[in-house]
């Protein structure tokens, strides 16, 4: 049964049916009113309404805010992910309900993010699409297990993304003319002003470790005797164990004669700290344009290099697929037309 009553220039409708809770709304003509009230009714009497009220008073803002705190609080990427949605929050589209956000809304927001918005300056793609993967995560979090019925369904979902660029990012260390690798050594020059990054950038080379398994790797879970370095968290959470070079368990020996418990971390760094350190590093030594993850690009090429195959390099490195490798690994046709007869 709907109920009709005009305040202030406008009217509100409630309807009330069994087993079904109270809906209500405003609007400016009468006529709107009783459309909407006829509407309801008629999906509660085909038994498909379906009640939106909390989508109606709940804002993307509050999703957002909520996802952070409860699902991206467990991810490994945590800062990184929760850094990206408190810049979400900031633009105007957080203030939308869930009831009243379009995909025409997050189109806009991809848009103004892809070219900048009053003080905010445009990002890559690669941003833009992670941001749109979690605002469209949040929401069907939203609907699937914080039970807030959207009237539309997921309004990201079907919003495009930008195309991913083409082709990976190929930035090796670059080779003197007599191929010695004058990078590597401008690098660890430089880098013997902050201890133990000439360690740290050793061992990327060396094992292809992430920075994160770099920084989280204890004594206990390294076995120079037999050349192992066991990572039981890495980001795929799965477990696995890296061979390691002379080269690396001449540097693990030398920075052994610091060690003072087996718990406790080799290299005593940040995640954060290893990548602001070797900003400096990069730019004391005049080097363009090297990020510290070109680092495991570089001992994932080597690796192949030196004759392993795939499945001995993934073993090493913990990629889950032969695509995946192939965005670091870039081997000269010339290199594999040598081991053809």
């Amino acid at each position: 049964m709907a109920t009709f009553r005009k305040r202030n220039g406008n009217w509100t409708v409630s309807v009330r049916r069994k087993n079904y809770p109270e809906q209500y709304a405003t609007f400016d003509t009468k006529v709107e009113a009783e459309d909407w009230a006829k509407n309801i009714e008629t999906q509660m009497r085909k038994r498909a309404f379906v009640d939106t009220t909390s989508a109606e008073k709940t804002t993307l803002k509050h999703i957002l805010e909520r996802y952070s705190d409860e699902i991206s609080i467990q991810k490994k990427g945590v800062v990184q992910e929760q850094s990206k949605i408190k810049m979400i929050c900031k633009h105007s589209v957080a203030e939308k309900t869930l009831a009243g956000l379009t995909t025409s809304d997050i189109a806009e927001y991809r848009d103004n993010r892809l070219s900048g918005y009053g003080d905010i300056k445009a990002v890559s793609k690669k941003t833009v699409r992670e941001e749109l993967n979690i605002i469209a995560h949040s929401i069907k979090i939203a609907s699937s297990e914080w039970h807030i019925n959207l009237p539309r369904g997921n309004p990201a979902a079907d919003v495009r993304k930008p195309a991913a660029s083409k082709g990976a990012r190929d930035r090796r260390l670059i080779l003197n003319k007599d191929k010695t690798i004058c990078e590597y050594q401008r690098l660890l020059k430089s880098a013997k002003k902050i201890t133990p990054m000439e360690e740290a950038i050793t061992l990327a080379i060396e094992t292809g470790m992430r920075r994160s398994e770099l920084a989280g790797l204890m004594w206990e879970n390294v076995d120079l005797e037999n050349r192992v370095a066991h990572l039981p968290n890495t980001k795929n959470n799965e477990a696995r164990d890296v061979p390691l070079s002379s080269q690396a368990v001449k540097v693990f020996r030398k920075l052994e004669k610091n060690k003072q418990e087996a718990n406790e971390p080799i290299l005593n760094m940040f995640p954060d700290y290893i990548t602001h350190s070797f900003i400096k590093i990069c730019k004391n030594a005049d080097i363009k344009d090297l990020r510290w993850h070109d680092l495991r690009h570089e001992a994932t090429s080597r690796f192949f290099e030196i004759g392993l195959s795939a499945m001995e390099v993934a073993s090493i490195t913990g990629h889950k697929t032969l695509q995946m490798l192939q965005r670091y690994t870039h081997l000269k046709a010339i290199d594999l037309a040598k081991k053809l007869k």
